[in-house]
């Protein structure tokens, strides 16, 4: 499998059944062996988000972001799943349509079953700032909001914050989110 110069090597994806994959391995992988490549061309960066067109505003702004990194790479992948000519579609088209597993989408009967339990209490709080990052980017850039609602956000955000890996390129540190790499987490 390759897709912008990515690789899975002795590895291949698999569903098990319905929105739920897996990667399995085709032979024997080694100590050593490399099993996945993925160029620095075929990774979503930090620094990449910051040079899209909101993440421009965003910077020049100073926008004072609860999240910052989460909310670049969100705001950049969002306007990336509404560009149909995008050179990620191959890795949005794989993102999962659903996000109901993630808590800030339980439903009511599943937030009741935490009831007496501190995570509700979390889950509106993450919810609450995610909320006053989405008004600060549509503040900081208006047109955000052709891209989605605050619900659209909080579900790109849930996809991005599920998929975000720690990396360095060309010795810097950066927030990166690697399409195949997502897949093995």
């Amino acid at each position: 499998m390759v897709s912008l110069g990515s690789q899975f090597i002795k590895i291949e994806l698999k569903y098990f059944y319905k929105d739920y994959r897996g990667i399995v391995a085709t032979s024997n992988i080694g100590k050593g062996d490399v099993f996945v490549f993925v160029p620095k061309n075929g990774m979503i960066t930090l620094s990449m988000a910051k040079q899209g067109r909101i993440g421009k505003k965003l910077v020049e702004s100073g926008a004072n972001l609860i999240y910052p990194n989460n909310s670049f790479l969100s705001t950049y992948v969002l306007t990336e799943i509404n560009d149909p000519n995008s050179k990620w579609k191959l890795f949005i088209d794989a993102l999962p349509k659903s996000v109901d597993n993630f808590p800030i989408f339980f439903s009511p009967k599943e937030r009741q079953m935490l009831t007496g339990s501190g995570f509700l209490d979390q889950v509106q709080d993450l919810k609450d700032d995610m909320e006053k990052d989405y008004k600060k980017i549509c503040q900081a850039a208006p047109e955000f909001k052709s891209f989605g609602k605050l619900e659209d956000f909080m579900k790109t955000r849930a996809l991005v914050n599920s998929r975000i890996f720690g990396t360095k390129i060309d010795g810097q540190d950066d927030d990166s989110i690697v399409p195949l790499a997502g897949i093995l987490t």
